[in-house]
């Protein structure tokens, strides 16, 4: 069932929230057309490091502060959609927020904001894809690689050499046994076993795309 709002009471009553609506409705239509344009493609506000460098120059903003107005506009449009708030609806809030607010919003400005908040089909295809491929089970975001050398004793004072050692960092999304992050040892042996069953998997993608064809999303 669609509901009418997406930015809920204690939001509403928030300080530090209002100060950043504050901070992006007074931003100036060109400024919000750019911000606009930066985040149409399937990573919608959270944008590349590169992106982000080219808005702080062209806006001049800091990159935190810049990060926070992208973080608080994501934090909307997702909420819209899991809210099945349509763009208009939640253009109108802000509006109604800025009135409160006391900032002056002339028409270009609302177009560039209709704009900055328009359905953005790429990035709504991609939520849905992760949402479906992420339930369910925790999920494996990043794995770091580092080379340990083992010192093979050979009696009392004596190293005889070094073993090398395959260390990985397991990070998830959520706590696995209360810690973040798992850290295994991985032999030679068993690296190379781990790099065959990869380059299988990758066919077996690779065969189920061809199979399904436009089905996948």
């Amino acid at each position: 069932m669609a509901t009418d709002s997406v930015i809920p009471p204690p939001l509403r009553a928030s300080k530090p929230f209002l100060n950043l609506i504050r901070s992006l409705l007074s931003l100036s239509a060109d400024e919000l057309n750019k911000i606009a344009e930066a985040v149409t493609t399937k990573d919608g506000f959270r944008v590349s490091s590169s992106a982000l460098a080219g808005l702080r120059g062209s806006l001049g903003k800091p990159a935190p502060d810049l990060l926070e107005l992208l973080s608080v506009c994501g934090f909307l449009y997702d909420s819209a959609l899991s809210e099945e708030v349509t763009d208009a609806d939640l253009v109108r809030e802000l509006l109604e927020l800025g009135e409160s607010l006391e900032v002056e919003i002339p028409d270009d400005k609302v177009e560039a904001l209709r704009s900055l908040f328009k359905p953005n089909p790429e990035y709504n295809r991609d939520r849905r894809r992760r949402s479906a491929s992420e339930q369910a089970m925790p999920l494996l975001e990043q794995v770091s690689l580092h080379c340990d050398l083992r010192a093979v004793v050979a009696g009392p004072g004596r190293i005889e050499g070094y073993v090398p050692v395959v260390i990985a960092r397991l990070e998830f999304d959520e706590p696995i046994a209360g810690q973040g992050a798992i850290v295994v040892q991985i032999s030679q042996v068993a690296l190379a076993r781990l790099e065959t069953e990869l380059a299988a998997m990758r066919d077996v993608l690779s065969g189920v795309e061809q199979e399904l064809g436009r089905r996948l999303l």
